[in-house]
């Protein structure tokens, strides 16, 4: 790992430091340094276990406890939560490069399990990179000494606890008939403290307590306010006041660990509480030639509708696999010609139902999280047909998108498909990010752009704050991870790139004129 991480980390520790004495520069570096690494080596993690399980067993473990040894909580806690997630957010490109530079090392049944190694040499080794940092840190185990003592803490014999999942039931309880808000704050004071046991759950730099059996989770999520991350996967007991209400997340107060020998569970129904987990693609997708024939689609159906997000007005695409016998499939992470049905019905019953027709419209009977059929509604949309047999395209198709805002820094995206008649295909895609107002009000700036096509691929990143700013660029001339040959056959399109992957989506014409294609979860037109 000795080529990558000099150059990209120099982005992320100078962009973090201010105009300050030089002392307390250094320390910022060196902290934003050791976040750099983490980020990076999470995200190369990542990525290999998407695309190479096997050669990525192992490598979690070993990551987590190189963040044991690398003291994160402490570091991240020197930084503070506001800067912190500046900084984070500043230094999402250096994460995408570190996956760039991965792909570019070899393939990644030979090099992901280098990681492990690489974990433990050179700026991994971050106690002989950043003496004087960690000169200045609490030791291993201090900032958790308190919820380590409060884990030995009795429980009140007799005591009743509830998972997360029951909270929603808890929770409705307080509300009544009348759903009087009232009514459920008096009941939440008057409950006073309560326990609550759940698996603990890393999301970002947060740990959180979750209800999960690998099959459903909790819709409500709990932070306990105590410094979880020695408990990552374990299940524990907190005791605690709630902060106010439950809704998607319960804030707890005044909260401690506790031994629950002395407790019972709930008699409170989990189920309002819980929602069934995504399945991966891998775990529903058939063997070759045996997912869903073209014989047997009737067709998609396709609504397109404005609606206000947490970003502002969002354009989005629902889209329901209306087949033959009736039934109809709500996800589109796998081609209709890689599904493998049975096994989608077993383990995502909830992307499942029934359909039809209306007078002039249509009719969808969706599943809840537990395969039960709910009552049929009314479903607006236009029915797109499957590909003609051997159909080709002859044209480019766009894609465009923007997520933030200009106070919060966003990131623009274009993506398009340039599709010839003798079956050839070249992606093209153009992102451009900025950290937008409020980080330049707290004096840190920052921006990546990149481009890439069939001839290869560029990319720059750049900030900073106060007097200090650096940037990075890196060029790359090998393309054929975005070129190659495509067939359309039913409602799929299998991409073959010139790499030697094989890529195959849910891809539907929009009208016979073919001015614009739908393909993973969005429509393309023609330019």
């Amino acid at each position: 790992m000795k080529s990558w991480p000099c150059l990209a980390l120099l982005v992320a520790c100078t962009a973090a430091a201010p105009a300050l004495a030089q002392s307390e520069k250094e320390q910022l570096e060196a902290i934003a340094s050791v976040i750099g690494l983490d980020m990076s080596a999470e995200a190369m993690i990542g990525y290999c276990e998407q695309v190479a399980p096997d050669a990525a067993s192992g490598l979690r473990p070993r990551w987590l406890a190189w963040r044991e040894d690398a003291l994160l909580p402490q570091v991240s806690q020197a930084l503070g939560p506001d800067k912190l997630g500046q900084l984070r957010g500043i230094m999402g490109s250096v994460a995408t490069s570190a996956i760039g530079k991965l792909k570019q090392m070899g393939p990644p049944q030979t090099v992901c399990p280098q990681i492990s190694g690489w974990l433990k040499e050179g700026p991994f080794v971050t106690r002989t990179a950043y003496p004087a940092l960690y000169a200045g840190l609490p030791a291993a185990g201090s900032i958790t000494a308190a919820s380590a003592t409060a884990a030995a803490a009795p429980a009140t014999t007799g005591g009743v606890y509830y998972t997360p999942a029951q909270l929603t039931a808890l929770v409705q309880s307080w509300f009544g008939p009348a759903n009087d808000v009232k009514r459920a704050g008096r009941m939440m004071d008057q409950a006073g403290r309560i326990y609550i046991q759940g698996k603990v759950v890393r999301m970002g730099d947060a740990y959180l307590v979750q209800t999960n059996d690998g099959v459903f989770r909790s819709r409500v999520l709990v932070s306990t306010g105590l410094d979880l991350d020695r408990y990552e996967g374990q299940t524990i007991t907190v005791e605690a006041d709630l902060k106010e209400l439950p809704g998607g997340m319960a804030w707890l107060k005044d909260s401690r660990i506790v031994d629950p020998a002395g407790l019972k569970p709930s008699p409170l129904p989990a189920e309002p509480g819980l929602t069934r987990l995504q399945v991966s693609a891998a775990q529903i997708t058939a063997a070759p030639g045996a997912g869903l024939r073209p014989d047997q689609m009737h067709g998609l159906l396709h609504h397109g509708y404005g609606t206000t997000g947490s970003s502002g007005y969002e354009f989005r695409e629902d889209i329901f696999l209306l087949l033959k016998d009736g039934t109809v499939y709500l996800g589109e992470d796998v081609a209709p010609s890689d599904l493998d049905v049975a096994k989608s019905r077993k383990l995502e019953p909830q992307m499942w139902g029934r359909w039809r027709q209306a007078g002039g419209g249509f009719q969808i009977q969706r599943n809840d999280d537990f395969g039960r059929p709910e009552a049929w509604s009314d479903q607006a949309g236009r029915l797109i047909p499957t590909w003609k047999p051997g159909q080709r395209l002859n044209g480019a198709y766009t894609s465009t998108s923007f997520h933030g805002s200009q106070a919060l820094g966003g990131t623009y995206n274009s993506t398009t498909y340039r599709f010839s008649a003798d079956g050839r295909f070249e992606v093209i895609g153009y992102r451009q990010s900025g950290s937008g107002s409020m980080a330049a009000n707290a004096g840190f700036s920052g921006g990546a752009a990149g481009y890439s096509d069939g001839e290869g691929s560029s990319a720059s990143a750049g900030g900073g704050a106060g007097g200090a700013f650096a940037s990075a660029q890196r060029r790359s001339n090998e393309g054929s991870g975005n070129r190659g040959t495509y067939r359309l056959d039913g409602l799929s399109l299998e991409l073959k790139f010139d790499d030697g992957r094989t890529e195959t989506v849910l891809c539907a014409p929009w009208s016979s004129d073919l001015k614009g294609i739908y393909m993973q979860g969005r429509t393309f037109s023609q330019n």
